[in-house]
């Protein structure tokens, strides 16, 4: 069932990006190109848990991923509620915290909750998933730098770019204290 959800999703939504791309194209907005490309990856890399004997991830952790790319892909950049709404990027960067707190209490039971002691197992899940949300916030915010200087993005001040850190690790906290509270013993 998750295998063929994936292939379903993944297919979906990038064809949905390349769609978006070719349009762009056929309105003379080539520049568009390396936004596509990152579209299409992000909307495809679930596809690379097919290749993984038994997928760690829950159904609806993995609908919440591809939730997560429609609201920042095509809620945010298609129908511009990035431009619209100014609270958007705040919003999304909050709830991406959020979510990669599950993958990282998905990561660390998979691989870890046997081989450590009771004692310590939840404040090594604390850092693990909170130090797991931040990373991939810091890691967002290096590829929106790098697509700024690119000139493929909009430039961000250093305020946003705060902003986003920010708000992401407020979220992480929540979640990743979330996951200590409820951590069964």
């Amino acid at each position: 069932m998750k295998k063929k959800l994936i292939l379903c999703l993944s297919t979906l939504f990038v064809a949905f990006m390349a769609i978006v791309f070719f349009k762009d194209l056929a309105n003379g907005n080539a520049s568009t190109w390396p936004d596509a490309v990152g579209r299409i990856f992000f909307s495809s890399l679930p596809v690379l848990l097919l290749f993984f004997k038994k997928i760690p991830f829950t159904i609806p952790l993995l609908i919440g991923y591809y939730l997560f790319l429609f609201s920042s892909f095509v809620m945010g950049a298609v129908f511009r509620f990035y431009d619209r709404f100014r609270w958007w990027d705040t919003a999304l960067h909050f709830l991406g915290g959020i979510f990669m707190v599950l993958v990282g209490v998905t990561v660390f039971t998979s691989i870890s909750a046997k081989q450590t002691n009771e004692k310590n197992v939840k404040w090594l899940l604390f850092i693990f998933v909170f130090s797991f949300s931040i990373t991939f916030s810091v890691f967002w915010e290096i590829l929106e730098f790098a697509g700024a200087l690119l000139k493929v993005m909009e430039e961000d001040s250093g305020r946003d770019i705060m902003i986003d850190l920010i708000v992401g690790t407020i979220g992480a906290c929540f979640a990743a204290f979330y996951a200590v509270v409820k951590k069964k013993k």
